[in-house]
């Protein structure tokens, strides 16, 4: 499901949160969770509730991720076993 959040005029994206089986890619690398909330202020996406990150060596769980838009750079939380 995706629930998308307006000013109250409409003419601007605040948020929008992804639910369910959530990717994010590009490439041949990408990440999964069970949620992705992007926020238009700050130009980031939280991946939550399972995230995870898929590439060529194989599936790495995290705590939580962070994209930075403006940078392209991934902020993640390893999970502790």
């Amino acid at each position: 499901m995706l629930k998308v959040y307006l000013t109250r005029n409409l003419d601007d994206l605040t948020s929008a949160v992804a639910t369910g089986n959530v990717r994010v890619g590009r490439g041949p690398s990408w990440l999964s969770a069970n949620e992705a909330v992007l926020d238009a202020a700050t130009h980031t996406i939280v991946l939550t509730g399972s995230p995870a990150v898929h590439d060529a060596a194989g599936i790495t769980p995290e705590k939580r991720i962070v994209i930075h838009l403006d940078t392209e750079l991934l902020e993640m939380d390893p999970q502790r076993a």
